[in-house]
């Protein structure tokens, strides 16, 4: 199997596992005089069983994150983090961003005008910069996914 079909496989084993626990809330308790459209301990062991495997599967994943490399010789678990660094950089640029737009209303002169303390286009071509190097190295992940076997 190759990484990025694992990658899928973990991320429908989380949906599933969400899925789970909000049918087992909604049949946890029901009106009295009813019965719950599923068992909820059913439900409970049906979830642990998709969590080990989701477990045994993750270990697989990061096992071959920490070995397969890069076609630049960089390791594809230190990818991964460069890419979580590019994604938060991304986001507190997008924060200076959204605070620069002023969303009130002026209804008279009267009242306090508020002034930016920031060159916001700076942080736009920053903004960009980051986006375009994210891009970037998610395909190179994406294609290194592809190309890996599972450990």
């Amino acid at each position: 199997m190759k990484l990025a079909e694992a990658l899928m496989i973990r991320a429908q084993h989380k949906q599933d596992i969400e899925s789970l626990k909000k049918r087992i809330q909604e049949n946890v308790r029901v009106q009295e005089g009813d019965k719950p459209l599923a068992d909820p301990k059913e439900l409970v062991v049906k979830a642990e069983a998709i969590n080990e495997a989701l477990l045994k599967l993750v270990k697989r994943i990061n096992a071959t994150n920490a070995v397969t490399r890069l076609e630049n010789g960089e390791l594809l678990s230190s990818a991964l983090a460069e890419r979580d660094a590019l994604l938060k950089r991304r986001s507190i640029y997008k924060a200076v961003i959204d605070g620069s737009q002023d969303r009130r209303v002026m209804f008279s002169r009267d009242e306090i005008r508020r002034e930016l303390t920031v060159d916001v286009s700076e942080y736009q071509q920053a903004l960009d910069k980051v986006s375009a190097e994210y891009r970037s190295l998610d395909a190179t992940i994406q294609a290194a996914n592809w190309n890996a076997d599972l450990i």
